[in-house]
């Protein structure tokens, strides 16, 4: 939940090591820290990086300054993780969230505040009374466009991320998206709009609401893609869908039928097939 600008621990983040579970060696009462955020170093460029690989449905793309740039990219999250962590972190600036601050008119706010203890330059504990308050998020979180991180050094009045940092990341957002064009599409007496042409807009934005709907509506009426998932992980996306399967074999999915992406037969189980991986 908080993250800690802490004393570096042996964790790197994805793109600059082999991965997290190759870098442990955590004593036990570190690895209660870490959950939530202590004990571990960061820079603000890798939590913006951490979140836009949420965003980009669990694909990390290293950093780069220009839109040409070629730089990794490779999955660190499944889409299902990503897509939980979504909600999870959409929930967070909703109405019954404890960030309302990082919310903008018009547009789904996706984020989580930090609020940690400032380290001791000779790594002996922490400054007494000295924080740093940050919010990452992005935005629209139905379809991000936007990652932004905010981090506030040593607050002077409130420390709290949700308090300091989240109204600063909602200034910011709400810029990006008035200059990126993109019609709002959470509609309220706040932000509706009067004149013809900006309600041509409004309208223009409800129908792509709409339509986003209709194709979720009939996505989920079509076989999704299983392969290589295990029993568990087919079972887990069946009761989350109400989709009945008939599972044959062992190991991972080599295939389905009917196969992905056509229509799921009514009052008929979707066939899985399973088999050892090589």
């Amino acid at each position: 939940e908080e993250f800690s600008f802490g004393h570096k621990t042996g964790v790197d983040f994805p793109g600059e090591s082999k991965g997290i579970l190759n870098s442990l060696p955590w004593k036990k009462h570190l690895l209660a820290n870490v959950s939530f955020g202590h004990g571990v170093t960061t820079t603000p460029l890798q939590m913006a990086a951490a979140y836009a690989a949420i965003a980009n449905k669990g694909v990390w793309n290293t950093p780069h300054f220009y839109q040409k740039s070629k730089g990794e990219s490779r999955r660190v999250l499944s889409q299902t993780q990503a897509a939980q962590l979504l909600l999870m972190l959409n929930s967070v600036t909703g109405t019954a969230g404890t960030v309302t601050k990082a919310k903008i008119p018009g547009f789904p706010v996706a984020g989580k505040t930090g609020t940690a203890q400032k380290v001791r330059h000779d790594g002996k504990g922490y400054i007494k009374g000295a924080y740093i308050s940050s919010f990452a998020g992005f935005v629209p979180a139905h379809d991000p466009k936007y990652v932004i991180y905010i981090a506030v050094d040593n607050p002077k009045k409130s420390y709290y991320g949700s308090q300091v940092a989240a109204p600063v990341f909602s200034k910011m957002a709400s810029f990006a998206m008035r200059r990126s064009g993109l019609a709002p599409i959470l509609i309220s007496e706040k932000n509706l709009l009067k004149t013809d042409e900006k309600s041509f807009v409004q309208n223009r934005a409800v129908e792509k609401l709409k339509k986003n709907h209709e194709l979720i509506a009939k996505k989920r009426s079509l076989v999704p893609n299983l392969k290589g998932l295990t029993l568990r992980e087919v079972q887990r996306l069946a009761q989350r869908s109400d989709l009945e399967v008939k599972i044959e074999g062992r190991g991972v999915v080599a295939k389905t039928s009917p196969p992905q992406g056509y229509p799921i037969p009514k009052d008929q189980p979707v066939n899985v097939f399973l088999q050892m991986s090589q």
